[in-house]
């Protein structure tokens, strides 16, 4: 939960800093239900195929599914989830250093 609130923040962070306040609740709120939909939030991606399950897991929703459903399905602990925290760790370090990026340039540029 920590990874994915990091990862949530930065993303926040990334769209404030790329678009202006009001397209950016209505590109946040689009961006989060596709994003969602796509990462398995709102379906299983078990349902899906697998050349769009493997789309899916482009996304953090996904790799946060995962590890929930081992964590509550097959019991696991953190040596069990330790491949999907490091890819949310991935994503969240990637979002990080954009919305850095975003932000800075939005404080030079006014824009």
């Amino acid at each position: 939960m920590v990874v994915y609130s990091v990862i949530a923040g930065a993303a926040g962070m990334l769209l404030g800093g790329i678009a202006n306040a009001r397209a950016g609740r209505g590109r946040g709120r689009a961006a989060g239900i596709v994003l969602g939909m796509l990462g398995g939030t709102m379906w299983p991606l078990s349902v899906v195929g697998p050349l769009m399950a493997r789309i899916g897991h482009l996304t953090p929703q996904a790799w946060a599914m995962d590890a929930w459903n081992q964590i509550i399905n097959d019991g696991a602990g953190l040596a069990g989830i330790a491949t999907e925290l490091a890819v949310l760790t991935g994503f969240a370090v990637a979002l990080s250093a954009l919305a850095v990026w975003a932000l800075g340039r939005h404080a030079r540029t006014g824009r």
